[in-house]
């Protein structure tokens, strides 16, 4: 895959997040803006606002496979329809990671 393609893909994803947390918190695009190419630091920039309503710093990854999606949808798979998945990973001498839903974590804050 091509560089410029690449970064598009991750500018996409950047921007649908950015999207869904403005429409959540009813912020505007001056409070959560995408760095600009070569920009170092998080994928999102988060004012002063937006960051007391949203204590995170996102780093965000577009590709075609994650060996994570293979465990998320053996969670979906377990008995339990009304239940959310939910994956747990952990290296070893690393914290443990939760992944879970984008929207259901956004309805969870």
């Amino acid at each position: 895959m091509k560089t410029s393609s690449r970064k598009a893909k991750g500018h996409t994803l950047e921007k649908l997040i950015r999207d869904k947390l403005i429409d959540l918190f009813y912020l505007s695009e001056e409070d959560i803006r995408i760095p600009i190419s070569g920009e170092h630091g998080a994928d999102l920039k988060l004012s002063k606002k937006a960051e007391l309503v949203f204590p995170f710093k996102v780093e965000a990854k577009s590709y075609a496979k994650f060996a994570i999606y293979t465990y998320y949808d053996q969670a979906n798979n377990h008995k339990g329809e009304h239940l959310e998945p939910l994956v747990v990973i952990k290296a070893n001498r690393r914290r443990p990671l939760v992944c879970i839903d984008l929207d259901y974590f956004l309805g969870l804050l």
